[in-house]
């Protein structure tokens, strides 16, 4: 049997109304030296039989016991034949040379980066990168020049793995896989093993892969009951165990400070989006309130992110540094009624 060139990943759970959109997708890849491990991560639904109706011989299907996305990730990157690995959501799509692209950037590196497509109101945007494009970084100039604001600031292209591929002998042999015990980011924490231990990676002048809005997509459902909790346990994750950083305590206090604080506000964000009534939402922003870890998270910014921060998130930065409860209640209400009158600008102005 021919080595494929690409693994192309798919966790999906309870994604027939989805996943066959995406297949098609990859389907129609100009590379077509790839095999789609589909990894049914014990759906209920009748996604098993969208994925067998497809009857496309690169097409693998495996079946396991629902262990969430981490879990379904790492039986794929076991069974992967491929010279690289890539990952996609069962609810996204990618561009028709999309992995074509990436490989033709590969020789050098252990990891290509494709800039993330974003839907944001209809429309796909793709927010800048912390890396220059076509340049390759060793470790030790992604180190000495990007680390730290990798673990600072959200971004995607970085942060998440579908718009990558990985060598998978580098994979192998550095034994990285996805903690299946994290609940929250396991994307982020992932890449941080690969950052901490390649030889060289590239960000190609070139976004293809579409990362579609789905409220209920396993891999964002950031609204969960115990979305606060996750939040913490992402906080209180500890780095070192997971990679060899040179970065001292109180540096990566101001990082995950940082990053918490990113996503409470994007939890907030998204609060106001949501259908709770608004004693609802007013209770799960007196739980936010509540919680030791959100006072001492604004406490202990990093300057770069303060210095990079967006107007909201200096808002409710100042709201809870002050614990102004009300004033946070009255503006996730205020967004609540742009969001139902279409008040699209003001939104974008406000975020």
């Amino acid at each position: 049997m021919t080595t494929p060139r690409v693994s192309i990943i798919i966790p999906v759970y309870n994604g027939a109304k989805f996943i066959e959109r995406t297949l098609i997708a990859l389907l129609n890849q100009s590379l077509n030296a790839i095999e789609i491990i589909v990894v049914d991560d014990g759906s209920t639904d009748h996604t098993l039989a969208v994925v067998n109706a497809m009857s496309d011989p690169r097409i693998r299907i495996i079946s396991k016991e629902n262990g969430g996305v981490s879990s379904a990730r790492n039986t794929g990157i076991k069974a992967a034949r491929g010279e690289y690995i890539g990952f996609v959501d069962a609810d996204d799509t990618v561009k028709e040379d999309f992995y074509e692209q990436l490989l033709g950037s590969s020789s050098e590196v252990d990891v290509v980066i494709s800039g993330l497509l974003i839907e944001k109101e209809g429309n796909f945007v793709h927010k800048e990168s912390l890396l220059e494009s076509n340049r390759i970084y060793s470790q030790k100039e992604f180190a000495e020049e990007v680390l730290a604001r990798y673990l600072t600031v959200e971004n995607l292209d970085l942060l998440s793995v579908v718009n990558k591929i990985y060598k998978r002998d580098f994979l192998m042999d550095k034994a990285i896989l996805f903690d299946e015990n994290l609940t929250l980011e396991e994307d982020g924490m992932f890449n941080l093993q690969v950052y901490t231990t390649m030889n060289a990676l590239v960000q190609i002048a070139y976004s293809g892969y579409y990362y579609l809005e789905n409220e209920a997509s396993v891999t964002r459902d950031f609204m969960g009951s115990n979305a606060l909790e996750q939040l913490v346990q992402k906080f209180n994750y500890d780095y070192k165990n997971a990679a060899t950083l040179a970065f001292s305590e109180a540096q990566i206090r101001t990082f995950k400070s940082s990053r918490f604080m990113y996503s409470i506000c994007f939890l907030l964000f998204r609060l106001s989006k949501s259908k709770m009534k608004r004693a609802e939402k007013n209770a799960f922003i007196d739980r936010i309130m509540q919680e030791p870890t959100v006072l001492y998270a604004a406490q202990h910014l990093n300057v770069y992110y303060v210095q990079h921060r967006s107007k909201f998130e200096k808002i409710i930065g100042w709201c809870i540094q002050n614990k102004r409860v009300l004033l946070i209640k009255g503006l996730v209400q205020m967004l609540s009624i742009a969001h139902r009158t279409k008040l699209i600008e003001m939104m974008r102005k406000i975020n």
